[in-house]
């Protein structure tokens, strides 16, 4: 069986028959590649009630089948441009503190071969998919254990029933 910690990152829990689910969030994309669980993938799921609310679930796996699934989870927050015009903001109540990734978003765009000026719209954006897009690119250029330093491990069968929806999912 899967071990979960609590965290508020991720809503989750299991029912009655064992399967994992994200408790309050519908799932509503995969930016990543089709077979996920084969070579990877990045899986966005959005809040029934708060359309803001967006969360992220890396989903890395090795060559090698022995080697666990590794799932990351965190939080796409809607992000605020600071008072002096440069820095972003990821804390709606300190709005004139910078992110952690701030002061690098230009090494970022760089990385990933996009415009800073898109990058941070992305951001900014109410747009669940377009602000998973710019996280996907943070995490990507960081390492997605910035985000989320204890991923869960799963084996392929705690792997298919925890993402049996977004398995049989066509978006």
């Amino acid at each position: 069986m899967v071990r979960f910690h609590e965290r508020d990152l991720l809503r989750v829990h299991f029912t009655d028959t064992g399967a994992i689910t994200m408790q309050g969030y519908k799932f509503i994309a995969n930016l990543g590649d089709v077979n996920f669980l084969e070579h990877g993938g990045f899986l966005v799921y959005q809040s029934e009630t708060d359309p803001l609310d967006v969360r992220c679930v890396v989903i890395e796996t090795e060559e090698d089948e022995s080697s666990p699934i590794l799932e990351y989870g965190f939080s796409a927050d809607l992000c605020f441009r600071c008072e002096n015009g440069i820095d972003v903001s990821d804390n709606e109540f300190h709005k004139n503190h910078p992110a952690w990734f701030s002061k690098d978003l230009e090494s970022v765009a760089s990385y990933c071969g996009i415009e800073k000026s898109d990058l941070v719209e992305s951001l900014f954006s109410e747009d669940p998919i377009a602000r998973s897009i710019a996280y996907r690119e943070i995490a990507s250029y960081f390492g997605t254990h910035e985000f989320d330093q204890y991923p869960i491990n799963h084996t392929q069968a705690e792997a298919e029933e925890r993402f049996t929806e977004e398995l049989k999912t066509k978006l």
